[in-house]
């Protein structure tokens, strides 16, 4: 489980400037929690740049730094809170990258032992780490380089993983790729670990899940996009709840944002070129 935050901007910008001075004090609070490393990923000249670390986000100095001083037009940030069962090295931190995509993951696959089955028997990849998110960013990678869209590769491997006898309570991703940066939100509140604490102590006892863990929001201001876990912005009045089972596409070059809505058994469906969308009050 883990806290995801990804942009895009005509300009570079850090991501203070992005979010703000509280929303960076909310993500430093929520690394007491999500406290197994964090991560981020941006496109550089030549492809994806990442770096990441074991430590707990407000414990790290490269953090700080890179929440500050980092400026780019693209990227991905993470907090991970590391699913039991799995490795807590740098090759587990995500993002994950094979130098041309990154990826960052919210979720859990289940059951630990089979997890290797969401590589096809056919897949020449090999994961460097034990997690579930790696092998699932090697699975998608795996059909986008055989042509499918990057949302008929997020059907493609759910309905895969479902066939082995695999589920996940999230595949809630952010892809970074070499011209857009898709946001995918699919997951199941249900299945929602009760076993483990999420949220840290400056978040109400009282309700029982709050606000909605799996939960992404999209801002879109100026021409820049921004979207983001639950729990990281308190006021969401100008954010924009995504659709479960989505995938949405936030180009490089400006163009229009494109939303694919995914149907129960993951086979996609055009939902047009802009978010079928709840918003948030």
């Amino acid at each position: 489980m883990c806290r995801m935050v990804g942009w895009v901007s005509p300009v570079p910008v850090t991501a203070r400037a992005l979010l703000g001075d509280a929303a960076i004090e909310r993500l430093l609070a929520l690394s007491t929690v999500h406290r197994h490393g964090w991560g981020v990923a941006w496109r550089a000249d030549r492809g994806v740049s990442v770096e990441r670390g074991t430590l707990p986000a407000g414990e790290d100095d490269a953090f700080a730094r890179v929440v500050d001083e980092l400026a780019v037009t693209s990227a991905m940030l993470h907090l991970r809170l590391g699913t039991p069962g799995y490795g807590r090295q740098l090759a587990d931190t995500h993002p994950f990258t094979d130098g041309t995509w990154a990826m960052i993951h919210n979720g859990a696959v289940a059951p630990v032992s089979g997890v290797d089955r969401l590589l096809a028997s056919k897949s020449t990849r090999h994961p460097r780490g034990s997690t579930d998110s790696e092998r699932w960013f090697l699975a998608l990678r795996d059909e986008i380089d055989s042509g499918p869209s990057v949302p008929d590769a997020v059907a493609a491997v759910i309905e895969h993983a479902y066939s082995v006898g695999l589920h996940a309570s999230s595949w809630n991703s952010m892809l970074l790729g070499p011209d857009a940066l898709h946001v995918v939100n699919h997951h199941d509140h249900a299945l929602l670990p009760v076993d483990i604490e999420l949220w840290p102590d400056l978040y109400p006892k009282e309700l029982v899940c709050w606000p909605p863990y799996f939960d992404l929001r999209l801002r879109q201001r100026a021409g820049v996009s921004v979207a983001v876990s639950s729990g990281i912005v308190d006021d969401v009045t100008d954010w924009t709840l995504l659709p479960n089972r989505s995938v949405l596409r936030l180009p490089f070059d400006g163009a229009e944002m494109r939303m694919t809505v995914l149907d129960e058994r993951s086979s996609r469906r055009s939902a047009g070129s802009t978010a079928a969308s709840t918003r948030a009050g």
